[in-house]
């Protein structure tokens, strides 16, 4: 019957895991669109990271190291990927084409 317990025990770790991950991606997106809507007001960005690192400290305090590995990398890949996504920017079709060599190739066929 441990064996049981050890098991459910591991599902729930990463279970846990993935869904603090969801939720630091989430937390990301939350942080990039409220500061990219920010005008002149100081008081928001502070603000919104004042809210990232208090669920740091309250989860440093509840939950496992692992869920909150899984959290910080989620926040930080969606830091990454919304940070650095530009849509309807098209990426070249090889490294030193401009733009528009690629646009008129794309053209012709």
């Amino acid at each position: 019957m441990d064996i049981f317990y050890t098991v459910w025990d591991l599902v729930g770790g990463l279970i846990q895991a993935a869904g603090l991950l969801a939720f630091g991606v989430a937390m990301g997106w939350l942080i990039l669109s409220t500061l990219h809507r920010v005008d002149s007001h100081w008081i928001v960005p502070v603000l919104v990271f004042f809210i990232l690192f208090a669920f740091v400290g309250v989860f440093t305090w509840l939950v496992s190291p692992t869920a909150l590995g899984a959290f910080t990398l989620g926040v930080g890949g969606g830091l990454l990927f919304w940070g650095l996504y530009k849509p309807g920017k098209k990426a070249d079709a090889a490294p030193g084409v401009s733009a528009e060599a690629a646009e008129s190739e794309e053209k012709q066929d």
